[in-house]
């Protein structure tokens, strides 16, 4: 054995039952959260969607409806839209013709246009969801972990 500090540790007091409890009970009660967490931003998200991204009065609902959320593990869901024109409305980009040489569209009052390309400026709706339901899922996990290690133990979320 080298030379050097001899070191023991002690846990004393009701740790060690309170980290049997906390791992026995942590991956189900967090997992619950995890879906929780993914519903209140899908929520959120949807509400934007109907409240900021009907500007042409032909609004569906479709967006707003494919928006879902998927548990890929007790501590991760994704949350999304399906329809292919969520993440344009979301980070805005550039729409080009691709088969023919103009995109033509419609406007509400029956004209159409043609036009080579589209610029589509941001309008986030999940992120700012995200932003709405932190709070509340901040306080979810901190009261998790308020019951299984005592109170003073809260938690903070970061986002991809």
């Amino acid at each position: 054995m080298p030379e050097g500090l001899d070191l023991q540790i002690i846990v004393g007091g009701n740790a060690i039952p309170v980290l049997h409890r906390a791992v026995a009970t942590m991956p189900a009660e967090l997992s619950k959260i995890v879906g929780q967490a993914g519903q209140l931003i899908r929520r959120e998200a949807a509400i934007n969607v109907r409240q900021k991204l009907n500007v042409s009065g032909m609004r569906t609902g479709a967006l707003g409806r494919s928006i879902s959320v998927i548990i890929q593990s007790p501590t991760r869901a994704v949350v999304g839209p399906t329809m292919i024109y969520g993440a344009i409305h979301e980070f805005g980009g550039v729409i080009h013709a691709k088969n023919k040489p103009y995109l033509v569209f419609q406007y509400p009052k029956g004209t159409w246009h043609s036009v080579k390309s589209v610029t589509i400026p941001p309008r986030p709706y999940m992120r700012p969801g995200l932003e709405t339901a932190r709070p509340k899922i901040e306080k979810k996990i901190s009261a998790m972990l308020s019951s299984l290690f005592g109170t003073g133990t809260t938690a903070t979320t970061e986002a991809d």
